[in-house]
């Protein structure tokens, strides 16, 4: 097995402290914490083993294609 790769940069999300709450509670039930949960979703997004679906309620979504009404 392959020694990770050590960290050399950051990537910085917004929240509110009652989300990063429930966060951090949702990561700990998968025996994860907060970062290692950022960092798995990463790397399916950037692998495209995940997509990202606009919320229903929202007409413009940072400009993803197909993302307007």
């Amino acid at each position: 097995m392959d020694a990770p790769k050590p960290k050399s940069d950051a990537l910085y999300v917004r929240a509110t402290s009652e989300f990063k709450q429930q966060f951090r509670e949702a990561a700990s039930k998968f025996g994860m914490s907060p970062s290692e949960v950022l960092r798995e979703l990463a790397q399916a997004f950037v692998e495209g083993r995940v997509t990202v679906s606009p919320p229903k309620h929202v007409k413009e979504f940072y400009n993803v294609p197909g993302s307007e009404d």
